[in-house]
């Protein structure tokens, strides 16, 4: 084995270690899955807390809804 082929073995493990620690660390929990779930309490939180901050969810879920009708389900997934 040549000494590039071992050299590209070390680093490929090296980089999939690092890597590996922010996707998903011993217990299976990922680090992406735990942001959104911060994400999520934080959003929960605030419209708690925050009157004005319903007034925009709903809005926002309004908006939500009008974009996937009029983009997804008419356009991409239209019926006959």
């Amino acid at each position: 084995m040549s000494q590039l082929t071992k050299l590209c073995i070390k680093v490929k493990c090296t980089l999939k270690d690092k890597v590996s620690m922010f996707l998903e660390d011993e217990r299976g929990v990922s680090f992406i899955g735990m942001l959104i779930a911060l994400a999520i309490v934080v959003l929960v939180g605030a419209y708690v807390a925050l009157p004005g901050f319903r007034t925009f969810m709903s809005d926002l879920m309004t908006d939500l809804g009008t974009w996937y009708t009029t983009n997804i389900k008419d356009k991409i997934f239209p019926t006959a």
